[in-house]
């Protein structure tokens, strides 16, 4: 067991519209440490492991000096009377740059987690004094850097479960995700639209908080359903036939999460398909893939979809996803010291 992992985080609220699975991951992590320490600005929406204690920061959108002084403070006073074995800053690369150069002073071990198409002057900074940045696949970093490790999404296969499905009618459409113009949602319901023309029973829920949409929802196919929390989300991909997805850049959590419960995917994100197989012989638009999809035999299906579920698994899993991570903080030369 290891001693003391220092975590710095942007939320440990499981309810946040983006990065809720920052309190699931600081959990699992506690399970290979004997003390966990959190810096982060929003508190626990639920209860945290024993082991786990909690500081709070005060990080206020616009006031970059001011958050910058609460965290370095914090982050001193941490580091000098506790002493941690090693950082793990989890996408958060401004936090990083502003911590790492301490932590490099005092020897400490610190990895940044970061999967993101943007390379911000903080990602630059960061790359300069932590160990190693982890990322999902070689293209959700753009980041050029020897320090750049690709490990996997984390995505728990025991909440979002497998299901077994007949492929018989494939009718409803799913999106999860924000509602930001980088998720292309417009995109998203003409490629359905278009599939409608053949398949006029086609329905589409959007599942997701953001920005609001100048799309006209107006239709009576489709569904808006607004965010839900994590919590409820296995229902929605368990109600679903389709998970749709239009976002280019790094290998986005839903994915898998579709994946893993079983659902054919439709997608544009370039690092899904280096990855999974994709339906059909057209896969350079989500119009064309769904199209191409709902033609396809039911046994066709099936298989690309046990395929990219085996795949998710292997390389996806929270479980192994969190083994990876443990390595790369404690790597074999440091575990005897």
């Amino acid at each position: 067991m290891r001693k003391h992992l220092l975590v710095i985080n942007y939320t440990m609220d499981a309810n946040h519209s983006a990065l809720s699975h920052q309190q699931e991951v600081v959990a699992k992590l506690s399970e290979h440490f004997e003390h966990v320490t959190v810096i982060t600005g929003e508190a626990p929406s639920a209860s945290v492991p024993m082991n786990v204690e909690v500081q709070l920061i005060k990080w206020c959108a616009g006031n970059p000096i001011r958050n910058a002084i609460s965290l370095f403070s914090k982050f001193i006073h941490i580091v000098v009377i506790n002493r941690p074995s090693v950082v793990f800053s989890h996408m958060v690369p401004i936090h990083a740059a502003i911590t790492s150069p301490i932590s490099r002073l005092l020897h400490i071990r610190h990895v940044l987690w970061y999967a993101h198409a943007a390379t911000p002057l903080s990602l630059r900074i960061a790359d300069f004094f932590v160990n190693q940045i982890l990322t999902s696949t070689p293209g959700s970093c753009n980041l050029v850097s020897n320090k750049v490790t690709p490990i996997g999404q984390g995505v728990d296969s025991n909440r979002f479960k497998f299901m077994k499905r007949s492929f018989e009618n494939l009718v409803n459409v799913l999106y999860v995700g924000r509602t930001d113009v980088s998720k292309n949602i417009p995109g998203i319901i003409k490629a359905v639209e278009s599939s409608k023309l053949d398949f006029p029973n086609l329905q589409l829920s959007i599942v997701g908080g953001g920005p609001a949409l100048s799309t006209n929802f107006d239709f009576p196919w489709i569904h808006a359903h607004g965010r839900m929390a994590r919590s409820e989300l296995p229902l929605a991909y368990k109600n679903a036939d389709i998970f749709i997805h239009a976002f280019q850049g790094s290998l986005d959590k839903v994915l898998i999460e579709a994946v893993l419960c079983g659902l054919p995917v439709i997608t544009d994100n370039d690092e899904f398909k280096k990855f999974f197989k994709v339906f059909g012989v057209r896969s350079t638009s989500i119009s064309d893939q769904l199209t191409d999809l709902l033609r396809l035999d039911k046994s066709v299906i099936s298989g690309i979809v046990e395929s990219n579920y085996q795949t998710a698994l292997l390389n996806h899993e929270l479980e192994g996803w969190i083994q990876r991570i443990v390595n790369c903080l404690v790597p074999e030369k440091l575990k005897e010291k």
